[in-house]
């Protein structure tokens, strides 16, 4: 089991990784946030890399609120 905030990103599309693998993370992750980038394979960060980083920026910054909310 991870103990720690996570953030776990899948594409619609992906042939190796498909969405479906996602399922029942959040078991072994409890605090985990999940997102798929519709109309993506397997490249995110090359075929959708404005939504990835927003994605990725988002979740850090709520992270960082939740520290200094504390």
């Amino acid at each position: 089991t991870v103990h720690q905030p996570s953030l776990m990103i899948g594409a619609e599309l992906d042939p190796f990784l498909p969405p479906v693998f996602m399922e029942g993370m959040e078991e072994r992750v409890p605090d985990l946030q999940k997102h798929v980038i519709k109309d993506c394979g397997h490249w995110t960060q090359w075929e959708k890399p404005d939504e990835l980083s927003t994605l990725m920026v988002d979740w850090l910054l709520k992270r960082e609120d939740d520290l200094r909310n504390r």
